[in-house]
């Protein structure tokens, strides 16, 4: 039976913006008794406009279906968020297969953080193995003032002053 090693990492950032990370691998033996699922390493905060694309890699030595679902998104499957099947069917064998999951612009809340977990199950045992991921939508600043001067004016004829002041936003945002 294989043998496969994974790479775990862990990120960790204080309320100032610092962080540091570390890894450890894991060798695994016999894995053939589970499907395996690595997630693809993503960008923790997405502006709430971007086509987010989240994708894990599948082993599998036996027919298996792979299932993309959100525990975060109250009815996920029709839910609309998703630009691309939830599921899919591999027989035989598969070897470091992506599986992508595509997110629509616009269809997830600023300021809230979203789990997508990708699960995959063996026909012949019912074995199942998965993974997941946090993603943070990014909120807009708040709190903020625009002033234009002058209040009236003629289109091309007019110059136009814009002034902004009191806005806040998060020092780690996009």
């Amino acid at each position: 039976l294989p043998t496969i090693i994974y790479n775990f990492t862990v990120l960790v950032t204080n309320a100032k913006g610092d962080s540091s990370q570390a890894f450890c691998l894991v060798q695994v033996q016999n894995s053939t008794i589970f499907p395996s699922i690595v997630m693809d390493a993503v960008a923790t905060k997405y502006n709430p406009a971007s086509n987010i694309i989240l994708g894990g890699r599948l082993i599998a030595s036996n027919s298996v279906r792979v299932m993309w679902s959100s525990p975060s998104i109250l009815n996920f499957e029709s839910s609309g968020a998703a630009n691309s099947p939830l599921s899919q069917i591999f027989t035989g064998k598969v070897s470091s297969v992506p599986i992508l999951l595509s997110i629509a612009p616009n269809s997830l809340t600023p300021g809230l953080t979203y789990t997508f977990q990708l699960q995959a199950t063996y026909y012949v045992n019912g074995a199942i193995g998965s993974a997941a991921v946090n993603i943070e939508i990014n909120r807009p600043p708040t709190g903020g003032n625009l002033v234009v001067t002058p209040a009236k004016g003629v289109a091309f004829n007019t110059t136009f002053a814009f002034m902004t002041s009191n806005w806040q936003d998060d020092a780690s945002d996009l």
